[in-house]
């Protein structure tokens, strides 16, 4: 294996650690922060929130382990794309405690493997970085195709995005859609894709 590809693989297994486990993490803060303050008023129900973050750690571990592994693998294989986004939406408002209305109109269900792989880490990473930076409670995501592309949009209700330099997810994720020839743009309260559709 060559030099280059050596590095666009440990890119690879990096992007994938840092999406799965950077999500469930997050999560996990959000449930040990609720505990704590349950703690401090001496409330029974911090013991379930502490197990819920301890349930959340495990699942960061595994996904670690399995990003590690996977070499190529499309870790969502197993199931349908429009069920692998309704999970990050479900486990999204059960173990962050937000709400997220979705839209997602798709033809036939199903997108090129790359592209379903891009538009699951930008739903993982917006919903991670709208509660970790925003402070978010509230999302509204829709991925619709039309034209023959397909356009994502994630709106949530936190504090306006005020970094001028991108972080390592967003910025791999620029790069990937770029080269497929769409648009990225991120402002206030927004983030917003539109990508080529390849069947």
């Amino acid at each position: 294996m060559s030099e280059v590809s050596v590095l666009a693989e440990r890119n690879r297994i990096a992007g994938e650690i840092h999406d799965h486990v950077g999500h469930i993490l997050t999560a996990s803060i959000v449930q040990l922060q609720a505990g704590l303050k349950m703690l401090s008023m001496s409330a029974p129900e911090s013991v379930d929130k502490l197990n819920l973050a301890s349930e959340l750690v495990r699942k960061g571990l595994h996904e670690m382990r399995k990003s590690v592994h996977m070499l190529g693998e499309e870790a969502a294989a197993a199931s349908s794309f429009q069920d692998s986004l309704l999970q990050i939406i479900e486990d999204s408002e059960k173990y962050a405690e937000v709400t997220l209305e979705h839209i997602i109109e798709i033809t036939d269900g199903r997108l090129e493997p790359e592209a379903e792989k891009l538009i699951r880490h930008a739903l993982q990473e917006g919903i991670t970085n709208g509660i970790r930076h925003g402070r978010c409670t509230h999302f509204r995501f829709e991925l619709v195709e039309e034209y023959g592309s397909v356009r994502f949009t994630l709106v949530n209700n936190g504090l306006p995005f005020a970094s001028d330099r991108l972080g390592f997810g967003l910025t791999m994720m620029r790069q990937t859609i770029r080269r497929r020839g769409g648009t990225f743009r991120i402002g206030t309260n927004y983030s917003a894709i539109r990508t080529a559709v390849r069947r």
